[in-house]
């Protein structure tokens, strides 16, 4: 090969790499994108018809004054968190924008956390060596971002998806994997929630394909339907170390819990970092975790939602890293050896 002709090639090579670099790069990794927010002094009810509109939304006559003066006050408070300059995160209008609190505490549903029964020997996490960053998102190892719906199911979807995580990194490829069988047959809960953990190792060797029973939204009787997963092994950590989270997670995606604050439901980009008791409340998928996201100067946990994809970063979200925030790191686990 002639010199000119081989620098020809490197030249071509090393754009190509440059183009997928910054074609693909992670939106994780961009700053964050500037809001338009609504300003309150125009939040009228031309406004919100709007939104009602834009949102598919069906209220009966008699409850609009009541959901208006519900998303007024959304708006007041997405504009005064997208104006304070200490917040790592931005705030933005959603499909919940209009919710009560108790249509809201109805979408996380009461976890069911057994306490550590040591007989058992409940297998826990081997540590390992983990990467500065990673997201299984980016390998084929995520399905796409469900929802859902007014149930408390949060705990079949972060299992289901912990499980789809685990058959596609043994090589049998991405299958959307069905939260209703869990609810359905597991035993473990429903609407008002469930134990995630307990999930996955039902799961293991019992769940079905989303396809042979589809999600509805509330309990239904169990049938018998073909396993899609049959993993062998299971890791898990309670420690409330982010250190040990992150060795989890470097395994791949994982099941998650925490508690989130009202202003949570209001999320839209950035890294969520508010003060929180610790409580497992809401159960979602860390898919990753990286440095310095969105350029804020915080670490993160990269952490896939089932809220739809008009709620957060298309149905994600980026949670602080490095202070078990809203006991982040205290009830995680996936499946392994898929």
């Amino acid at each position: 090969m002639s010199k000119l002709l081989f620098f020809a090639v490197v030249a071509v090579l090393a754009f190509a790499a440059l183009s997928v670099t910054a074609d693909d790069e992670p939106w994780w990794r961009k700053p964050i994108d500037a809001v338009n927010d609504l300003h309150p002094s125009n939040a009228t009810k031309s406004e919100f018809l709007r939104w009602v509109k834009t949102h598919a939304k069906k209220y009966h006559l008699s409850e609009l004054e009541t959901r208006f003066n519900l998303w007024k006050k959304k708006v007041h408070r997405v504009w005064e968190i997208n104006n304070n300059s200490t917040k790592t995160w931005k705030a933005g209008l959603n499909d919940l924008s209009a919710h009560t609190k108790e249509e809201l505490k109805n979408l996380l549903g009461a976890i069911s956390v057994p306490p550590v029964d040591n007989s058992t020997k409940t297998p826990v996490f081997n540590k390992r060596y983990a990467p500065d960053w990673i997201d299984w998102s980016q390998r084929g190892a995520v399905a796409s971002v469900k929802d859902q719906g007014g149930c408390g199911s949060c705990w079949a979807f972060s299992a289901a998806a912990a499980l789809e995580g685990g058959r596609a990194i043994a090589g049998h490829g991405i299958m959307d994997l069905s939260p209703q069988h869990i609810m359905n047959c597991g035993g473990l809960g429903a609407c008002n929630g469930g134990d995630p953990l307990g999930a996955i190792r039902w799961g293991s060797h019992n769940i079905g394909s989303w396809g042979d029973v589809p999600y509805v939204g509330s309990q239904q009787g169990c049938w018998g339907v073909n396993s899609q997963v049959q993993c062998n092994g299971y890791v898990e950590s309670r420690s409330g170390n982010d250190g040990d989270a992150v060795n989890v997670i470097a395994g791949g995606p994982t099941s998650i819990c925490f508690n989130p604050v009202s202003d949570f439901f209001s999320y839209k980009s950035g890294v969520f970092g508010e003060y929180c008791p610790h409580e497992c409340n809401h159960a979602v998928l860390a898919v990753g975790y990286a440095p310095n996201c969105q350029n804020t100067g915080r670490d993160c946990y990269i952490i896939k939602n089932q809220w739809g994809t008009g709620w957060g970063s298309g149905g994600y979200f980026l949670m602080e890293r490095g202070s078990d925030m809203c006991g982040i790191a205290d009830y995680l686990g996936r499946p392994d050896q898929c």
